[in-house]
């Protein structure tokens, strides 16, 4: 196995949307340091999920929890 091409990385909405995937509900601290991303870069990528509809949140500021949509 050689080394990853740009074509060949995996898209930031599939990594954060699997991260999600394999919790009962996630904050996005945690999506963050699973991924060892900034946190503003997952926040960024979990609005655009839910934007898409592939995760949902529950709760409100620190309680946020992000769920398979």
């Amino acid at each position: 196995m050689g080394r990853r091409t740009r074509k060949q990385k995996k898209d930031p909405i599939e990594l954060v949307v699997n991260t999600v995937a394999g919790t009962e509900g996630i904050s996005g601290a945690e999506v963050a340091r699973r991924l060892k991303l900034s946190q503003d870069k997952v926040r960024a990528v979990l609005r655009e999920a839910e934007a898409l509809g592939c995760v949902y949140k529950t709760g409100a500021k620190r309680s946020t929890k992000w769920w398979l949509g």
